[in-house]
């Protein structure tokens, strides 16, 4: 009965009652599903974590952009605080909070480097790869979530390094205006042809600037093109509102006034942010004409002022010093107030193309009820076919076995004629001998044959509660998988609304900062400015990576979907091939094909029904199958079937 090369005879891992030639196991291929759903950490946000793999290093490659926008604007605040201070206008224990804030976010930056470093070097070993080899990861799959240009960054550098070297040089030119002697010297001609060329600077970013409107004006037009894509994503989650977190599902109908959410109970908002879609774009266009315009008129102010400086270094002196004295204080108090106006243009301008940059993101729209995923991977996936040929191989074992069980009637006849002397051929019939006999073999005398029959039928039963299960395992991966991707298509807009408000925070926070003083007054600013200036930026690099995490996610969803429903298409590099919104359509075509779980199983159940009469009339071992096998389906699963039901199988189990 062990079979088996080294145990008996017969092949290896066949023993006639049950397994086969070795069983499919089903257990790996559904934990291996459950791993890949698992595929995101613990999110340290509202978001979704972070992914692994080669996405994961794309993914925290953009995290650290971003981290570097925020060091950037971090560094601009603290200088503007620094000149609010310098005129009396806020008090040292702001300016020490946002500087503090400043290094803290430039300690998480070198250290989100250095574990990018780690996992590049771990990312090579994987892929048996030394880790000293130089590996340049460059991807655009993330570029959208840029949302402020990487080039915009070192010019708010270069405009916060310049501002706080203005002030070491506009400090001691003012008191150079209050002595005329000074205006001769060469340390006064320096100074002013540091300021000059600082000034030159000033103008080169403003150039830089200007060349960077059109890319800005190109992202609004990309997002004008994608509103009708946005608005089928907003309407496809109006359409859930309606039903609520539950579905179609009254059973958890308590889960809609559990978890009421703006979004998923208040249809409204929806239609709201459907409605602001439209102006949207028209919108953005009219604030970047107004940063152009602002910027048209702050470039010929800066070059009469660099030609004053030019001036002062080439004719400052002190035979006029009352007109050099005029002029230099005239050149001194417009620098700031213009590199003030510079710097927060320039902040604008990044703020209006994050604006547009966060609203032209899209998702890719999926729309598949959980009952139309499990009948495609039903009907594709090969794993599934192996569990449906295993039990269908353990129901096949079990008319094997009964065939050992039917009764044996022999009818033997032997016989010989001898030669009746030494002649060899000399035969003669009454040397000869005939005999016949009868041979009954009866059921009642074959132990062995009932107890291996009645093992493969037990061994059935298993078999049915083990392909159950796996049924349901696959069931419930699809269901996690789909789940999920609602809660991201959700989701993504919720972080993408936050982000709005984030940029909205951040911008107001600019503003104060640049409000004048009143005329012959010093205005204090609020005792909460550095705190709300920094909990805003903060806010925003977090909402930032929260926004990408989520589409990261969904992304990944989306590429476990396709596999777990084995709809998965290669191309000649072993490439994802993305189906787009019609994922699982091409799995459809085999629906006429496939056989149903609730056929299946019923039709075995009846032929183990009339076996069983055959040993004892009267026992059945599914309660629910009572009729025999019906013509035409005697080998199962070959033919063709009826489509699925969508009850799936009846579950009915027996005490065996």
């Amino acid at each position: 009965r062990r079979g088996g090369v080294f145990g008996g005879a017969g092949l290896e891992g066949f023993t006639g009652i049950g397994g086969g030639f070795g069983t499919v196991s089903t257990q790996s291929s559904i934990q291996t599903q459950q791993a890949s759903n698992a595929n995101f950490g613990v999110a340290g946000g509202a978001g979704a974590g972070e992914a692994g793999g080669y996405i994961g290093l794309v993914q925290r490659q953009q995290e650290i952009r971003n981290a570097q926008s925020n060091v950037a604007a971090l560094g601009g605040s603290v200088t503007q605080l620094d000149a609010a201070y310098a005129a009396g206008r806020i008090d040292k224990f702001q300016v020490d909070l946002a500087r503090q804030a400043f290094y803290n976010a430039q300690s998480r930056l070198m250290t989100d480097i250095t574990n990018y470093q780690n996992l590049v070097d771990n990312f090579k070993v994987t892929f048996g790869m030394p880790p000293q080899l130089t590996m340049l990861i460059r991807d655009q799959l993330l570029e959208p979530f840029q949302l402020i240009d990487a080039r915009l960054a070192p010019l708010q550098n270069r405009m916060t390094q310049m501002q706080a070297h203005l002030g070491d040089l506009i400090v001691p030119l003012r008191e150079d205006a209050r002595d005329p002697a000074a205006f001769g010297a060469a340390q006064f001609r320096k100074r002013v042809s540091q300021l000059r060329q600082a000034l030159s600077e000033a103008l080169e970013v403003h150039s830089a600037v200007i060349m960077h409107l059109p890319e800005v004006r190109q992202d609004i037009a990309e997002f004008r093109e994608n509103v009708p894509q946005r608005r089928e994503s907003l309407e496809l989650l109006l359409r859930r509102a309606r039903k609520g977190l539950s579905g179609d599902n009254p059973a958890d109908a308590e889960l809609d006034r559990i978890a009421e959410t703006e979004f998923f109970s208040n249809p409204d908002a929806i239609r709201s942010d459907i409605q602001r879609l439209d102006g949207l774009p028209d919108k953005l266009d009219d604030d970047l004409r107004q940063i152009q315009a602002a910027l048209d008129k702050i470039q010929p102010v800066l070059a009469a002022l660099e030609s004053e400086l030019r001036w002062l270094e080439q004719n400052g002196s002190g035979d006029n010093a009352d007109d050099t004295a005029r002029r230099l204080n005239a050149v001194l108090s417009k620098i700031p107030d213009e590199l003030l106006d510079l710097y927060g243009y320039l902040l604008e301008l990044s703020l209006v193309q994050a604006r547009a940059r966060t609203e032209k993101i899209v998702l890719m729209p999926i729309d598949m009820d959980s009952n139309e995923a499990i009948r495609i991977a039903r009907c594709n996936r090969l794993d599934w076919m192996n569990a449906r040929a295993t039990l269908v191989d353990r129901w096949r074992l079990i008319e094997f076995n009964a065939n050992a069980l039917e009764s044996e009637l022999n009818l033997s006849i032997n016989g010989d004629v001898r030669n009746a002397s030494d002649t060899p051929f000399a035969f003669n019939n009454s040397t000869g001998q005939l005999q016949m006999g009868v041979q009954f073999d009866a059921p009642l005398t074959r132990l062995a044959e009932r107890n291996n029959y009645r093992q493969a039928l037990i061994e059935y039963q298993q078999a049915r509660r083990d392909y159950y299960n796996f049924t349901d395992r696959v069931a419930q991966s699809l269901r996690i998988t789909l789940r999920q991707i609602e809660l991201d298509q959700a989701n993504f807009e919720l972080r993408r609304a936050a982000v709005r408000v984030a940029i909205d925070q951040v911008d107001i926070t600019q503003m104060r900062l640049r409000e004048p003083p009143l005329p012959g007054a010093t205005t204090q600013f609020s005792n909460t400015t550095a705190r709300d200036l920094v909990s805003a930026l903060s806010d925003l690099l977090n909402v930032q990576n929260d926004f990408l995490s989520v589409w990261v996610n969904y992304e990944v969803q989306r590429v476990i979907l396709d596999f777990n429903l084995e709809t998965m298409q290669l191309d000649q590099f072993g490439m994802w091939v993305d189906p787009g919104s019609s994922i699982g359509e091409q799995g459809k075509a085999c629906f006429g094909q496939c056989y149903d779980d609730e056929d299946t199983l019923h039709a075995a159940d009846a032929r183990c029904n009339r076996l069983l009469k055959m040993l004892r009339p009267g026992e059945e071992i599914s309660p629910g199958a009572t009729e025999d096998l019906p013509a035409g389906t005697e080998e199962l699963p070959a033919g063709q079937a009826q489509p699925p039901s969508p009850g799936g199988p009846k579950r009915e189990m027996t005490n065996d």
